[in-house]
């Protein structure tokens, strides 16, 4: 149930003699609230006229969220009989959308974030130990204007540009020198001020308000851009003198654009995710081949894409479940150009798949649940931003609604279930 819309199915109260058997005279039935924990007003018709013994109530209206709400039913001089307790939810409203692996956070502006989905390490709701179906408010003081999403981790910025970081500290990534995990946000490098962070599996990335990008945690693949594969808890430079204005990092590379759109990738080159024609790591930053100047990038998790000046969408790397989609299985070492024709404004990637994001609205995914090319997503209205996890996908319309599809076995789509849905569902608290 939902505030400010009506209960559906409508609420049906059968009318019975002291034998059991249904009263079939029309008789006024009046409904009312046995147990109102949230202080709602009941609204609608609550008082109607049973036809053949059935009194429906089909425009009861509940204005407050909370657990535990019980009706009561009465007819004139009967005691009154009670329902069942039940929840009412109201829709979570939100300007900014993080998905992570395997659950999510919301974010108005200037407020602490609201998180759903699995619980590990407490990264969701440091007082409840199972998944959590649906949002609950982070608890902290601290006061946020973005929020992005990794690894069992998450990481919130401030309008001053200091990051904050909670969940799991795997390779030190929470940025706060230690390998503790944080079930609340601690400082993440404080001494650098950030316009973007970029969570991946065991490390971050960061791009700095004067255009640096710094990295931290582990190192193997050379996924720092430092030119060393030396794990560091501190942030090291990526790319020597190179200047970014976007940085995407994800597994185990990681992808910046420069300032003229011209794209770098380096790390884990297994399967040609730096688009750089090989299949060997690069311990420092790399063109990423093409000629093609870029507006975004996105890393996934073993694979890229690109959104190009020229409104053409290019991905490259790992191809195994069409998340390039360019209509085959193919691995592609170099910018491949996405089939469909659509231009995207957005895109966004994390597992094994990608989804883009119209100038309109618009949102169509391609990759693993997909197919080998973008289909487009049977929206409620349209989106103005999205986020992609590993198996599902969140995203916010411009009256600030949040919606997720896709995989649900934690909660991760945050209306109160684990049934996954391939079509986007309200999210509610």
């Amino acid at each position: 149930m939902i505030t400010g819309t009506a209960i559906t199915p409508a609420i049906r109260v059968e009318v019975l003699d002291s034998t059991g058997a249904r009263v079939t005279s029309p008789t006024i039935v009046t409904l009312a609230l046995a147990d109102n924990p949230g202080g709602a007003t009941l609204s609608g018709s609550t008082q109607v006229i049973s036809i053949n013994g059935v009194a429906t109530f089909d425009d009861i209206v509940l204005n407050q969220r909370g657990a535990g709400y019980r009706f009561s039913a009465s007819s004139g001089t009967v005691p009154p009989a009670f329902g069942s307790p039940f929840t009412v939810y109201t829709p979570l409203l939100a300007d900014v959308i993080a998905a992570g692996d395997e659950n999510s956070c919301a974010l108005k502006r200037g407020d602490v974030p609201y998180c759903w989905g699995r619980n590990s390490v407490g990264i969701v709701n440091d007082t409840f130990a199972g998944p959590q179906l649906t949002p609950v408010g982070l608890h902290t003081s601290l006061l946020f204007d973005r929020i992005t999403a990794g690894y069992q981790a998450f990481c919130g910025i401030m309008s001053g540009g200091q990051a904050y970081c909670w969940g799991s500290n795997g390779g030190g990534k929470l940025g706060d020198s230690t390998f503790q995990d944080r079930t609340t946000p601690v400082a993440a490098q404080p001494s650098l001020r950030f316009a973007q962070l970029s969570l991946a599996f065991d490390y971050a990335c960061g791009l700095t308000t004067s255009h640096d990008v710094y990295c931290w945690g582990d190192n193997n693949f050379g996924q720092l851009g430092d030119s060393t594969r030396n794990f560091s808890l501190v942030p090291v430079r990526a790319g020597g003198g190179l200047t970014f204005d976007a940085v995407s990092a994800e597994n185990f590379h990681t992808c910046a654009l420069d300032p003229s759109g011209a794209a770098y990738c380096w790390g884990n080159n297994g399967r040609g995710q730096l688009g750089d024609n090989t299949t060997v790591e690069k311990l420092a930053p790399q063109p990423v081949l093409g000629g093609h100047t870029f507006l975004r990038i996105a890393a996934g998790f073993s694979h890229t894409c690109g959104i190009a000046t020229d409104a053409v969408t290019y991905c490259w790397g790992k191809n195994s479940a069409g998340e390039l989609g360019d209509g085959s299985t193919t691995q592609r070492l170099v910018p491949t150009r996405v089939m469909g024709g659509s231009s995207f404004v957005e895109l966004d990637s994390d597992g094994l798949f990608t989804c883009g994001l119209t100038a309109l609205g618009q949102t169509w995914c391609w990759g693993s649940g997909y197919g080998t090319q973008p289909i487009h997503i049977q929206q409620p209205a349209p989106f103005i931003a999205i986020s992609a996890g590993f198996e599902h996908v969140c995203a916010i319309t411009a009256a600030k609604g949040v919606y997720c599809w896709g995989v649900n076995t934690y909660g991760m789509l945050g209306d109160g279930t684990t049934t996954s849905s391939n079509v986007p569902v309200r999210v509610l608290y």
